[in-house]
């Protein structure tokens, strides 16, 4: 298991994806789950991640405009 903690100004979604594969490739394993907060939810970083290796739990961003 690694535990990975990056703080960069908001909103910054772009490395998701980046970092993920860097995840995989140090970790010296064929699979890896991903978990991040919602500020990292990015339809393109998702699918980005979409394919053998890395399994990403992400959870999404809700846009409706409801009070919770």
């Amino acid at each position: 298991m690694a535990r990975v903690q990056k703080t960069v100004p908001a909103p910054d979604h772009t490395p998701l994806a980046s970092m993920g594969k860097a995840a995989l490739a140090a970790a010296g394993s064929d699979q890896i789950t991903v978990l991040a907060d919602r500020g990292h939810y990015n339809s393109e970083q998702v699918l980005e991640h979409d394919g053998p290796g890395i399994l990403l739990c992400v959870p999404m961003v809700d846009t409706s405009g409801r009070v919770q």
